[in-house]
């Protein structure tokens, strides 16, 4: 006779899979929680709650002139990649002719004898 069989025990129960995260997305949590932090303080008063509350506001529109004033700020993410394959690109090409110049400087180096 077998054991009896608990279906409880038998399904592997998963968390749902999270989406998809890029680093970019990541790097905005450090100083969102900068940010957020002192709010969160046990030691938080309710009357100090709008002052801290406003602190963040400002910071947060400070950023946001910061931002707009960046070059390129208002560039999509694709665009921009698309800007530094454009620069590999020309640094690679470069680096062609360079090694051609050393190349040929090196053949005439050993034409003369020297």
């Amino acid at each position: 006779m077998s054991p009896p069989t608990n279906p409880l025990t038998q399904q592997t129960l998963l968390p749902p899979p999270l989406p998809s995260l890029s680093p970019e997305t990541l790097t905005i949590v450090p100083p969102i929680h900068s940010l957020l932090a002192p709010l969160t303080l046990d030691t938080l008063d309710a009357k100090h709650f709008q002052h801290q509350a406003t602190i963040v506001k400002l910071r947060i529109g400070k950023l946001k002139q910061a931002i707009a004033q960046l070059p390129d700020a208002e560039k999509s993410l694709e665009e921009l990649r698309q800007e530094v394959e454009e620069a590999e690109r020309r640094v690679g090409k470069m680096r062609e002719v360079l090694g051609a110049l050393v190349d040929s400087g090196k053949a005439q180096g050993e034409g003369t004898g020297q």
